[in-house]
């Protein structure tokens, strides 16, 4: 997971996010999109700047710039050459937390879109974007095993955004939202 650390609480989620995406070699994703621009929330301003640190570290800093497209976001990140595009920050309805399912698409080569979860800490947000922080528990393993379509080199492809509710009801909600634990990637 990534933690983001700023002045304010939209600097934060939009750092998080891109950390995460970043940092992911293995993904939740979908052949198409499960979500439209409508379904996501406007959390930035066009323009917005954020710092991100990965897992709170003080030593690898970056900053990201959030450019509003419609309904979506781009996320660009100073010094990188291409921009996370088409994000979409869907709440996640079932929980009285703060937390989005984030559907968006890490290259410009590549039109599906990849997945991530966000939910807020102390001190900024957390993303976690690997399916392999998932299946620590055989709760998480059990919701992969029945949600994913498929699962390529450590991936989770899933057809539906039920799908993608119910893997983090059952491998992350419990241990990380409402529990105590922090996740180690």
């Amino acid at each position: 997971g990534a933690r983001a650390s700023g002045e304010g609480r939209l600097m934060r989620r939009g750092a998080t996010l891109a950390a995460a995406a970043l940092l992911c070699g293995c993904a939740f994703t979908s052949e198409r999109p499960l979500f439209a621009g409508a379904d996501g929330r406007a959390l930035f301003a066009d323009g917005a700047q954020f710092e991100w640190r990965e897992n709170g570290s003080e030593a690898d800093k970056r900053t990201v710039v959030m450019r509003r497209r419609g309904e979506k976001y781009d996320i660009e990140m100073i010094g990188e050459d291409q921009p996370l595009r088409g994000a979409v920050f869907v709440p996640i309805t079932s929980t009285p937390q703060d937390d989005f399912i984030v559907q968006l698409h890490i290259t410009a080569e590549t039109e599906a879109p990849a997945y991530a979860f966000m939910w807020a800490i102390a001190g900024g947000y957390r993303v976690v974007g690997a399916p392999g922080v998932v299946d620590e528990t055989p709760e998480g393993e059990r919701a992969l095993a029945a949600e994913c379509a498929a699962r390529p080199n450590s991936e989770c492809q899933v057809t539906s955004a039920g799908a993608l509710e119910r893997i983090y009801r059952a491998g992350l909600y419990s241990r990380f939202v409402a529990g105590a634990e922090t996740p180690g990637d």
